[in-house]
């Protein structure tokens, strides 16, 4: 009982690093819909550029889940807050690799909350990347429990240890995602698009921080599964979840009501094409230049 994991009755293949990207395509071919990815490029000894860059492994990544529209990879932001790299930006842009891609959920770890009563209630960890991207999108996407986190090891079959980095928030956040997509299977027969699962989540975080909305440190808040499964159950009802396909420059209407009481909170979200790498030099150093291809607005 003390490490029952996020996905108890889930099957999971384990991989090692090597030969990611084939092995990401071939089983989003599969029918994959959520995989972990508890690694990825240090900073230490990279070059100032290098960090919040969009490399050529984020635009890889970005592809794959531009051609597998189900499937939505979900990567450990970093443990490198404390390095001393970069210490005059405050914490500020350490992302690397994979963590800068547009598509994928990047997590950020924070401390065990029991009790969430407010903002307040949500305690950052020491360590935990933080973003932005060169360009200045929101990474990373969501918070988990990536703190002190009770997990098999492999010593043996029956190892456990504590363990604290994002490589714990990392799949904590990729199991309970999956429990929110069997739980709409079971409702509706079909499995979300990994870009509503994405927007699910980032809609129905708690809210964190000390100023409303997302920031470059949590995201858009610490994953709440309850609230995104309340979300999926009250669909058509208290709340919709609708998956549509827009042309350059066409723009789509929905009218709903609200109950008069509560506030009406609406979210948008969307795989993008991949963008397109800057020049990888020293010049670059926190280049603007926007890599989202397509930009939607709400």
């Amino acid at each position: 009982g003390a490490a029952k994991g996020m996905l108890p009755d889930g099957t999971l293949w384990a991989h090692d690093w090597f030969s990611d990207y084939p092995e990401m395509i071939a089983a989003a071919a599969d029918g994959l819909l959520v995989s972990n990815h508890s690694y990825g490029a240090g900073i230490q000894g990279s070059p100032l550029w290098y960090l919040g860059y969009y490399d050529n492994d984020a635009r890889g990544l970005d592809n794959i889940q531009y051609n597998a529209p189900y499937y939505l990879a979900i990567v450990s932001a970093g443990n490198d807050r404390q390095s001393g790299v970069n210490s005059g930006d405050g914490g500020f842009d350490y992302l690397t690799d994979m963590a800068t891609s547009k598509n994928n959920m990047t997590v950020a770890a924070t401390f065990e909350v029991l009790n969430y009563t407010g903002p307040g209630s949500v305690g950052m960890s020491g360590f935990s990347s933080w973003g932005p991207t060169d360009d200045g999108r929101v990474k990373p996407d969501i918070s988990g429990k990536g703190v002190n986190m009770y997990s098999s090891v492999g010593g043996s079959n029956s190892a456990y240890a504590n363990y604290s980095g994002t490589s714990m928030s990392s799949p904590n956040v990729a199991g309970s995602l999956m429990l929110l997509q069997q739980h709409f299977n079971e409702t509706t027969g079909d499995y979300m698009k990994a870009s509503t699962l994405k927007g699910l989540a980032i809609h129905t975080a708690d809210e964190t921080g000390t100023a409303p909305g997302p920031d470059y440190r949590f995201g858009w808040g610490l994953l709440n599964v309850q609230r995104g499964a309340e979300v999926i159950s009250g669909m058509n009802d208290s709340s919709y979840l609708i998956e549509e396909t827009l042309e350059s420059g066409e723009t789509i209407v929905f009218s709903v009501t609200g109950n008069g009481s509560d506030p009406l909170v609406a979210s948008a979200t969307w795989t993008d094409p991949p963008g397109t790498p800057l020049p990888a030099n020293a010049t670059s150093l926190d280049d603007p230049t926007p890599m989202l291809v397509n930009d939607l607005d709400l």
